[in-house]
């Protein structure tokens, strides 16, 4: 659990946000569920003090990426929404808990010789093959067995999983084709 006062309150708040410039975001219930281009897909989230998700307003979200062409995809903190958890597995959905990875003190980085560190914006021309570096990276969840994986920029890849969350969750795939 992070010890920072408020962490959890701005990750939320990014979260929130991250998907605004290029993605239209409707409220389905107790979620948030970005509908964009399916080569750069956000999952979908509680609505920040939107109480309990029911496993109605789940399958709901489910359906809606479906119809338009995103990979089913939900993500939570644990500590925000205990319940959802369970919520997520009746509707059919495999369940990946994943930590947050947050450093207490600052942390100077060494980088071995030859390693460059660069931020990029959104204006960088190589932006969509950055994008599709992150997709292969987190393509395949925890514990499972990578399959085929298109290194095409804009080729979506087969599942998604996004290890965002802190000792949390993220679940994907479909109810009919769940994963464990």
């Amino acid at each position: 659990m992070p010890t920072r006062p408020g962490l959890l309150d701005r990750i939320e708040q990014y979260f929130a946000l991250s998907p605004l410039p290029e993605t239209a975001v409707r409220r389905v219930g107790a979620l948030d569920v970005p509908v964009g281009s399916a080569e750069w897909p956000y999952p979908a989230r509680p609505h920040p003090g939107g109480g309990p998700v029911p496993v109605a307003d789940i399958e709901a979200a489910l359906a809606l990426q479906r119809e338009s062409g995103m990979p089913e995809a939900l993500e939570w903190f644990a500590q925000r929404n205990p319940g959802l958890a369970q919520a997520a597995r009746s509707a059919g959905l495999g369940i990946d808990e994943l930590p947050l990875l947050v450093a207490v003190d600052d942390v100077e980085v060494t980088l071995p010789e030859g390693v460059r560190f660069f931020l990029v914006g959104a204006d960088d021309p190589q932006l969509a093959t950055y994008q599709r570096l992150a997709q292969l990276a987190f393509a395949t969840p925890v514990g499972a067995t990578a399959g085929p994986i298109s290194s095409a920029p804009g080729a979506a890849p087969t599942g998604w999983s996004t290890p965002r969350s802190p000792p949390a969750c993220c679940a994907s795939g479909s109810p009919t084709g769940a994963r464990s």
